[in-house]
């Protein structure tokens, strides 16, 4: 997500509901009535409260289900389209076996009964001593329950400061926050002490905490998120309070005074915007706080008074700084300005920026060139004869044409024009591609270790500083006592040939430096325990732990970096799956907040039970301006598997960003571009295999997520989609089950509140699992076009798609399609619709066999396709 996750940053209710979650896996027949439950098992043991998917049933003919624990009723839930919950509070009832049964009625009143024995078994504890007697009681955070399925889910986890952790002073920002999804506000407590609020969910979640102001010692720092419905869910941790204790100050009666003097009140403002105050006090200021709306940006204990903050980070629109002044007294006085943020997306002029295979390419043409876009042509240096690229799209947001020529050879110059439709050509400009072959300045040889290889030196753009392996091998392995096995603070640098194990946080951190490569090593076992358990019964990781990891920021920007040939596998820990909540845990590549123009490809990402990835490449934020990959980046010829999330969570900028040549298989989606903020992005010839959402059900009753989720949210998007010539397989089902294994959806919004806009899409095969739902989805989105399709199932949310699109099922040649598995044969038999049915697009399918292009990602003819390290 972003941290957002951010990635991510998606309610999983709202995701699951957009592909029909809790449908029925046949179509009821009219008149039964029945239901069955899916949770607590017989016999199960529970505390606590149960709601959501730990008490609920399915069901065909229902339109009510009352639920009973012996003869007490507990709760109702009409909602028959999103399952049926229950909200049961064990506590309330005694210790021992019960009858938890489910009372199901149709339209014409007929009931069905259902029931299981359950045995709830609660910790008793004694009852709290009597609170202090106060003037006004503390306000403590109320106890809510979650909705049910469909309307939202609510989650939240602690990402500063960690269980146990010792505190003092003011704790807020990064020391402070909390992640989550389906969160509208959070409330933070110390013990039942309110201490402030957040609704800026974009930016995660940050309390602002005097520790100053509590005693020495343990206390319960208590998170209480909100969503749009008022439902509430509370996180804990504890922390250890330690201030150094000081005299105390002569007594004061005189708050302070403050007055903001930057921004000015009512102004308009875009990119870094600079905030100031003046504070005085006749016994000392001791600290003044900033605050955009309700989110902390910092603190300072002396003057200047002052600090930035990138307004990009914020979605358009009215918005409140605050500075709050205080003195040692603890007395305060507040000033706040309102401004009105509008950040436009920047010009940047003709240019063409290149990578090995790619050119992506920006002109501000002066005229507005209309639907068709700026026209391209392009040709390898010294050739007579030139090709046409696919046209540059026009952001009228920015007057920009932008677009991308793919396919390219590398270390080659091409000479590029661009013209408005009809007209002469009236720019060009050349560029180079990347070469293969990078200069070597230094070579430094690393011998096997179990210590953190710290890497200082670097080199520059005439030649890097390459750290290599023996030549039988080396390996580091810190054995969990370690919090990194490499440690990368400078450019120009290659890390090559390791065998990285054992790292407690991430194998490889990069804190600084552009330019630095990171190749043909095999990197595992990294990585911490959240503390928490899955309902699987493994460990689950802390959120985004990672193989290699990059958390840029203002003095860091990462830039054309090339993470290539790498196997990336089994972190130490797991992420739960969508069964729970909003997957959580470890990643095998995340890049926060960098720079753009980079490479990531042929590399094999990979896990097993128990040690899934949230998603395989992530990174943060999903709503902004940057995001990963951010732009004129490629992402290419990977084999991704086993993330409860997303393969690959391309989401932000995708300004100029190309996916293609990928091989996914049992991931939540393939690649999620929710949002995509400027755009363009190019998603071509990737292949989907096997989608796995939900570990606690069968394979039948898993409810699946969607090839491609792309859609807006958080006051971003609306940037450009091309997806072309994908392939989404359905592989037979093993005994025992009765469905194929393939996603549940194509191309969708996750949510009405996050439709697909601006998307095109041209000859892909989008083969579902169940044809009674939908193959495309645009939630009720804008400006999108569909068509030259093969798809088996409704396309949703549109009028008038696909008037060349085909409505059936691939017929795939012998030993190709599901049968090939990874081995990269998934042509189209001739006797299959979407044979020979493909539309033209120039520079993505000039190559093709017969009298039109194939539908889907293989073109009949043609070598396999390869995945991976070997290539």
């Amino acid at each position: 997500m972003n941290v957002q996750i951010a990635k991510c940053a998606i309610a999983v209710t709202a995701a699951l509901a957009s592909i029909n979650a809790f449908a029925q896996l046949t179509p009821p027949t009219a008149g039964t009535l029945n239901i069955w439950y899916k949770a607590p098992l017989a016999g199960a043991t529970v505390s606590g409260t149960l709601s959501l998917d730990k008490c609920y049933v399915r069901g065909v003919g229902v339109t009510r289900v009352d639920f009973y624990l012996d003869s007490t009723l507990v709760s109702s839930d009409t909602n028959v389209a999103d399952g049926m919950s229950c909200v049961l509070d064990t506590t309330k009832f005694a210790n021992g076996t019960h009858q938890l049964k489910a009372v199901a009625r149709n339209a014409a009143g007929a009931t069905y009964n259902e029931v299981v024995a359950i045995n709830i078994k609660n910790t008793v504890t004694p009852p709290p001593p009597p609170p202090p007697p106060v003037v006004n009681p503390p306000v403590t955070p109320p106890v809510g329950t979650l909705t049910p399925p469909g309307s939202g889910a609510l989650n939240i986890w602690w990402k500063a400061p960690s269980a146990g952790q010792a505190v003092k002073g003011t704790l807020s920002l990064a020391n402070c926050y909390i992640r989550g999804n389906g969160v509208t506000k959070v409330d933070f407590f110390l013990d039942s002490t309110p201490i402030g609020s957040d609704t800026n969910m974009a930016d995660g979640m940050s309390c602002v905490l005097d520790t100053t102001k509590f005693a020495n010692g343990a206390h319960q720092l208590k998170a209480t998120a909100r969503n749009a419905a008022g439902a509430t869910y509370n996180e804990v941790v504890s922390i250890n309070i330690q201030n150094t204790v000081t005299p105390p100050p002569p007594p004061a009666t005189t708050p302070p005074t403050v007055s903001l003097t930057a921004p000015a009140a009512g102004a308009t403002v875009s990119g870094l915007l600079a905030y100031a105050a003046n504070a005085t006090d006749n016994a000392g200021v001791a600290r003044v706080d900033f605050f955009v709306d309700a989110t902390a940006l910092g603190s300072k204990t002396a003057a200047p008074y002052s600090g930035s903050l990138d307004t990009t980070r914020l979605a358009d629109g009215a918005h409140v700084v605050q500075a709050v002044a205080y003195d040692a007294q603890g007395l305060s006085a507040t000033s706040q300005v309102s401004v009105n943020v509008k950040n436009a997306l920047p010009s940047t002029g003709t240019k063409a920026i290149a990578t090995f295979e790619s050119i992506g390419l920006y002109w501000t043409p002066g005229t507005d060139p209309g639907a068709g876009g700026c026209e391209v042509k392009y040709r390898k240096s010294g050739d007579t004869t030139w090709q046409d690229g696919l046209a540059m799209w026009y952001d009228a947001r920015n007057s920009e044409c932008r677009g991308s020529l793919v396919q390219l050879s590398q270390n080659t110059t091409y000479e590029v024009q661009l013209n408005l439709p009809g007209q002469a050509p009236s720019r060009a400009l050349t560029a180079t591609t990347w070469n293969e072959t990078l200069p070597i300045a230094k070579t430094v040889a690393v011998p096997s270790g179990s210590s953190t290889l710290n890497i200082t030196e670097g080199g520059s753009a005439s030649g890097y500083v390459l750290y290599t392996a023996d030549p039988g091998g080396s390996t580091i392995d810190v054995n969990n006592a370690q919090d990194y096995n490499v440690a990368i603070s400078a450019p120009y640098v290659i890390l090559r040939g390791f065998t990285l194990k054992g790292a407690r946080i991430n194998a490889v951190n990069v804190t600084a430096g552009t330019d630095v490569v990171i190749e043909n090593n095999d990197i595992s076992d990294w990585g911490r325990p959240s503390g928490r358990m899955s309902a699987a019964g493994y460990m689950i990781g802390t959120n985004m732990d990672s193989g290699i990891s990059a958390r840029c920021s203002s003095t860091f920007t990462m830039e054309r970096s090339i993470i290539q040939r790498n196997k990336i596998h089994h972190p130490r820990y797991g992420s739960m799956s969508w069964g729970e909540a909003h997957p959580s845990g470890p990643n095998a590549v995340f890049f926060s907040e960098c720079g753009g123009n980079h490479v990531f490809r042929y590399n094999e990402l990979y896990s097993s039970p128990g040690h899934y990835f949230m998603d395989a490449y992530g990174g943060e934020e999903n709503f902004g301006l940057k995001g990963m990959p951010n732009a004129d980046s490629d992402l290419y010829g990977n084999s991704i598997s086993q993330a409860w999330d997303d393969g690959i969570e391309s989401e932000g900028a995708n300004r100029n960003v190309r996916v293609w040549g990928n091989y996914f298989d049992n991931t939540g989606t393939a690649v999620a571009t929710t949002a995509t903020s400027v755009g363009p992005i190019y998603i071509w010839r990737n292949v989907w295999n096997r989608n796995r959402v939900n570990e606690l059900v069968s394979l039948d009753n898993d409810s699946r997520l969607q090839m491609f989720k792309a859609g807006n949210g958080g006051g971003y998007g609306d940037g450009r989609r091309y997806m072309f010539h994908n392939t989404m397989l359905q592989t037979p089902p093993p005994a025992g089950s009765t469905l194929t294994l393939g996603g549940g959806e194509g191309l969708s919004g996750p949510s009405p509140h996050e439709p697909m806009v601006n998307t095109i899409s041209r000859n892909n095969i989008f083969h579902v699992f169940k044809s009674w739902w939908s193959s495309f989805n645009t939630q009720g989105g804008a400006g999108d076009d569909l068509d030259y399709d093969l798809y088996n199932a409704a396309v949703a949310g549109i009028t008038g798609p696909e008037p060349h699109g085909i409505l059936g099922t691939p017929i795939y040649a012998p030993g190709n399609g599901p049968a090939s598995d990874a081995g990269g044969m998934y042509q189209l038999a001739p006797n299959s619709p979407g044979f020979d049915k493909g539309a033209r697009i120039p520079n993505f399918n000039d190559s093709f066999n017969g009298a039109a292009p194939d539908m889907g990602a293989h073109e009949a003819g043609t070598p396999a396709m390869k995945f991976g390290v070997n290539q």
